[in-house]
Formats: C-alpha cells, structure tokens, sequence
C-alpha cells in the first residue's frame, strides 16, 4: 500500500458526512459558481468556505492584541435587527469608536461599526451580532496597529 492511498484511507475516516438547508436561488447560484472554479464537488467548495470563514473569525481574536477596522452588517430592519444593535452597541463603548448606517432600500440596511480594541473584545462583539435575527451578513475588515 503506498502512502498517497494510506493517507486517502486516514482522511476518510475522519470525515463526517451531514446535510444543511438551503434556500434553492443560494443552492443554484453556488453550483453555477462551482462550474467556474476549481472545484471537483459540492463538499469540498463548502470545505473550504468553512476553513476561510473560520479563519476570518479566529483571526478576530488575536487575544490580547489590539485590533482596529470595521464590521460590515447587512441586515433586514423590519425584523427587529436595528433596535437590537443599538442596544448591543451601548454595551460596547469600549469597543466601538463610531457606526455609520446605510439604508439600501424598504428593508435592508447596511451598519458599518468602526472598532478599536482587544481582539478578544472584537471577537464577543461580532459574536453577538452573527446569527441574530434578521442578520443576513457580517463581515469583518480588522487590521494590527504597528
């Protein structure tokens, strides 16, 4: 046996075989971005968008280093998702230098919130904004000050 098929047999066994729920648009327009690049599968594109979103959120931490940029939130206002980032961003004063609001049309809105602080403070911020309601996007522009 030689070793590429050794280590195929070794990746194989670690894999963990799951579904996930797509709205279909999201589905087609991912296959025909498929049929564009590289990849030879579904699973291994949704691999690596998985390893590069982790990487974006681990990268936010950085422990105790200071951080400074910006999160992007798009999100939908009529549910809810304003009133709740107002409040969380009265938590976080430390953390938040200023926000700019967008309105891109009857209900989506873009928040800019401009950061400066510990990546550890960063990242429990950006924690409390993914995946809330209404929320449809965050994404993160951090830099290191020299």
């Amino acid at each position: 046996m030689d070793t590429e098929q050794t280590s195929q047999e070794d990746h194989e066994k670690t894999i963990i075989r799951t579904g996930i729920s797509l709205p279909k648009t999201l589905l087609a327009k991912f296959d025909s971005m498929l049929e564009e690049t590289r990849y030879t599968s579904r699973s291994n594109a949704i691999r690596d968008a998985m390893g590069k979103w982790m990487a974006e959120f681990e990268g936010l931490t950085a422990g105790k280093e200071m951080k400074v940029g910006a999160l992007m939130v798009l999100y939908n206002h009529t549910k809810g998702a304003a009133d709740a980032l107002t409040e969380l961003q009265h938590h976080f004063t430390e953390t938040i230098i200023s926000s700019i609001h967008v309105h891109l049309d009857i209900k989506k809105c873009l928040e800019i919130i401009v950061v400066r602080g510990r990546g550890e403070k960063v990242k429990k911020l950006s924690s409390k904004i993914i995946g809330g309601k209404g929320i449809e996007e965050v994404k993160s522009l951090l830099i290191t000050p020299q």
